[in-house]
């Protein structure tokens, strides 16, 4: 609650801010979202600040980008990001303009071709097609910026692939041996891994730290194991001084972003790294790769836990045997997981 004058009745009055759904047209549909909006403690009035307009505006945007599979304005900055190019330059090379690619990264809607131009040229390949048919419209500069931009690419890009077909024949070759309590009695398997991080952060209905979303798989994986004894991934974890982890989970988290199953950027206040789902993310897709049984975990972990911070979830993982037991840097025993004291 504020004092500010009311630009409704002109007085000095405390404003009380309220949410609520509202609906507005956009295009050819109304669309919901939740608003913010101001009332005057004089005359009772609602008013949106113009501050609020803007965020109420962006937050019906978000709503019918999601309904009609448009890109966020987040995802082209992104996008030039990805291949180091200004917006001019992008322009230059989609047909659209500066000012248009300005504005879509203001928070206006693109139009249909241009989403689908905007998503094409995602994919590394997509890209160097084009530059290649316009880059006569680039200096000689820019022309070489963008090779050597696109070459360290494909060169990143091809050792993420034989590094994940690496895992993969690891993952087969640990098929024959023994079961072992640090992977849960489970052949470890990173899709279902990957998979598990989805479903997490779209239970949650929000991006999630990624320190906060490494200790919620410790908690699904753990939980699990309690009930059926094996988990979910067959994934190991080690205790690291801030709590539990996947194993190798800078790598991890490397393939998941490099394989488009979420993306991991700086949060607006550089406090951490916020793992979320891409715009074009299948929302039944995740949940094909568990049973009922491991879904009903799943959730009771998400309606538990997922609303914590990563520094209250660090708290609570310091309090159970599988850390405190398990010695700094070594794997944990799924066995610790018969005391789990906050998982599912």
């Amino acid at each position: 609650m504020a004092a500010m004058k009311c630009p409704v009745c002109q007085r000095e009055s405390e404003i009380h801010i309220i949410k609520k759904m509202d609906s507005q047209k956009i295009k050819h549909d109304v669309v919901q979202a939740m608003v913010e909006g101001s009332v005057c403690s004089s005359c009772t009035e609602e008013f949106w600040t113009a501050e609020q307009t803007q965020q109420n505006l962006e937050s019906f945007r978000s709503v019918y980008r999601k309904a009609h599979g448009i890109i966020a304005p987040q995802y082209i900055i992104a996008l030039r990001q990805q291949y180091d190019v200004s917006q001019k330059t992008l322009g230059k090379l989609l047909d659209i303009g500066e000012l248009t690619i300005n504005s879509y990264e203001q928070g206006a809607l693109p139009s249909g071709a241009h989403n689908n131009l905007l998503r094409f040229v995602d994919q590394l390949s997509n890209f160097k097609d084009l530059f290649e048919r316009n880059k006569k419209k680039l200096s000689e500069l820019q022309v070489r910026k963008i090779a050597d931009r696109l070459k360290m690419l494909e060169k990143d890009e091809a050792a993420i692939r034989d590094a994940y077909d690496l895992s993969r024949i690891e993952e087969e070759l640990a098929v024959a041996e023994p079961a072992s309590e640090y992977g849960g009695f489970s052949r470890h398997d990173m899709d279902r891994l990957l998979s598990l991080m989805q479903l997490i952060i779209h239970l949650a209905n929000k991006p999630l730290y990624k320190m906060a979303l490494l200790k919620l798989v410790f908690y699904c994986d753990f939980s699990y194991y309690r009930e059926t004894g094996h988990s979910l991934t067959g994934w190991r974890y080690a205790k690291l001084p801030y709590g539990p982890v996947p194993d190798d989970y800078k790598q991890l988290m490397l393939f998941g972003e490099k394989l488009g199953r979420f993306t991991v950027d700086p949060d607006a206040d550089q406090k951490g790294e916020l793992v979320a789902l891409k715009d074009d993310f299948e929302r039944a897709c995740p949940g094909t790769a568990f049973s009922p049984s491991e879904m009903k975990v799943i959730k009771s972990v998400a309606k538990k836990l997922a609303g914590k911070t990563a520094s209250e979830l660090s708290r609570l993982s310091h309090e159970e045997d599988a850390w405190i037991m398990t010695i700094n840097s070594h794997h944990i025993s799924y066995v610790l997981a018969k005391n789990l004291r906050h998982g599912a």
